[in-house]
């Protein structure tokens, strides 16, 4: 519930309980009409609609594309399993840029583990990633 909870806000009744306990604590002021009602939206989410999007990384330079995405606030699934063939050391080098980057940005890159090559969730700064336990 916590992670839904700072990923899309607090709900929309607690919005509502927390207005109803100003209004009653400020019913001693009448003269309310100055002020403007600002709405309760995150800065990150205003814009635009958060996006979820597969990439495909061949090569160093798709990393910028992954970084764009980032910065633009979407949250990227990134599959390597063409470069991983090609070459992994240019591989190797790719990950360790993109990991980089998006850690000085705030984001995190996970790693899902599902198959040979398993892809990555690369998110901006402003989602929680939750990682289950390690199972021992």
């Amino acid at each position: 519930m916590g992670f839904f909870r700072r990923l899309f806000g607090r709900r929309e009744e607690e919005y509502e309980e927390e207005y109803e306990d100003y209004y009653e604590a400020g019913e001693e002021y009448e003269d309310l009409e100055g002020l403007e009602e600002v709405p309760a939206v995150r800065p990150a989410m205003e814009e635009k609609p958060l996006a979820i999007k597969p990439i495909d990384l061949r090569s160093v330079t798709d990393v910028d594309l992954i970084l764009g995405e980032i910065s633009d606030n979407n949250i990227v699934i990134v599959r390597y399993d063409e470069l991983a063939n090609k070459s992994s050391q240019e591989l190797r080098l790719a990950l360790q840029q993109l990991k980089e980057r998006v850690q000085k940005m705030g984001g995190e890159v996970v790693l899902i583990k599902t198959e040979e090559y398993p892809p990555l969730l690369v998110v901006p700064s402003f989602v929680a990633v939750w990682s289950s336990p390690k199972e021992e």
